[in-house]
């Protein structure tokens, strides 16, 4: 699997349809990514951005504890378990996205399940550097239901809270829906991604969200995904089937070992 260097040249990068200056203004956000112009998701980080005094913002931003629950099941494994969600998680992230190749970023990109915003917002702090006035940079995009048993203190206030902390409120929408379900058009994302929030769903939901990842993909565009390491090679047939042909899996280490349950990584290209 191929993330820089070979491909690099070929990443499809879209302009974008209108000016990418403020993800606040709902004129700038780029209506030809939506199904439906008149149907578009609230932001949230618009709205937040208007109701949240400045005192509130946290210095720092915290995303709380991966499946509460997992981590009391973990037992005797907990310290691993623990890790993994406080800090493994992070490292294998920054290394995935380090090898994703920088153009990627200058398109819109999706993160699936994005809860509190570790991966969300990693993606638009690289926005951010790579944004000047002459050539702006779209947004990074987030989409999740907020479930809380997925992840302690998940809601839309939580990762408005993070953003601002990291100054990136300008390059980032958050919208509630189903990653199975997604409210945009075909081939609008030069990169989907998802952390370990695919395999919450039942297996035909599960399927449904891969091909929906696939659906605005643009082609081209990478899709990586972090999950528990039963369901990634289920995500890797899945996109196969497809026809797609640049596929990869790995064991994701000890770094992301969630006590007895170790993850995998899938690495995969849209042709």
């Amino acid at each position: 699997m191929t993330f820089a260097g070979d491909h690099q040249n070929d990443i499809k990068v879209l302009a974008p349809a209108v000016s990418y200056t403020s993800a606040h203004d709902a004129s700038s956000m780029p209506q030809s990514l939506y199904l439906s112009s008149s149907s578009i998701p609230e932001n949230h980080i618009a709205r937040l951005s208007t109701e949240i005094a400045a005192h509130d913002i946290p210095s720092n931003p915290s995303y709380g504890i991966d499946s509460p629950l997992g981590l009391i099941a973990s037992n005797v494994l907990s310290p691993f378990y623990l890790y993994a969600t406080l800090k493994g998680k992070f490292q294998v992230w920054d290394d995935l996205l380090a090898h994703t190749p920088q153009e990627t970023f200058r398109a819109p990109t999706l993160d699936l399940g994005c809860g509190r915003g570790l991966v969300l917002l990693k993606i638009a702090q690289i926005k951010k550097r790579l944004a000047s006035s002459e050539s702006p940079v779209p947004p990074a995009y987030g989409i999740d239901l907020f479930v809380k048993g997925d992840q302690s203190g998940n809601a839309p206030l939580a990762t408005y809270k993070n953003a601002a902390a990291l100054g990136v409120c300008e390059q980032t929408v958050l919208h509630t829906g189903s990653v199975a379900d997604l409210p945009f058009c075909d081939g609008v994302f030069s990169l989907v991604t998802a952390s370990l929030s695919i395999h919450n769903a039942d297996k035909a939901t599960r399927k449904k969200a891969i091909g929906e990842a696939a659906r605005v993909l643009v082609s081209g565009g990478y899709l990586v995904v972090v999950d528990m390491a039963g369901y990634v090679e289920e995500y890797a047939d899945l996109v196969k089937q497809m026809g797609w042909t640049d596929v990869s899996t790995e064991f994701g280490g000890v770094r992301i070992m969630y006590g007895a349950w170790p993850c995998r990584i899938l690495r995969a290209r849209k042709p």
